[in-house]
């Protein structure tokens, strides 16, 4: 059942490698639904773990985040 729900999730989630330096923008929390902002940041991603975590750059502090709270941050132009 377990493997059936993980496959169930994981086909709608588009693969995307993060790389060093590049820009991110992290969920916000889930009480935030309905705020103005649904996302903050964006901020450099300092290092990629491969078990599914990034190492991002919050000004003072470094988080790390799971890749599923994090999404490549671009600007349309």
């Amino acid at each position: 059942m377990i493997k059936i729900n993980n496959k169930c999730r994981n086909k709608k989630r588009n693969p995307y490698d993060y790389k060093v330096e590049e820009k991110v923008i992290v969920k916000g929390e889930q009480s935030a639904k309905y705020a103005n902002t649904a996302y903050k940041g964006p901020y450099t991603v300092t290092a990629v773990n491969n078990n599914g975590m990034v190492c991002i750059d919050m000004g003072i502090i470094n988080d790390v985040i799971n890749i599923r709270n994090v999404h490549p941050y671009c600007i349309n132009k």
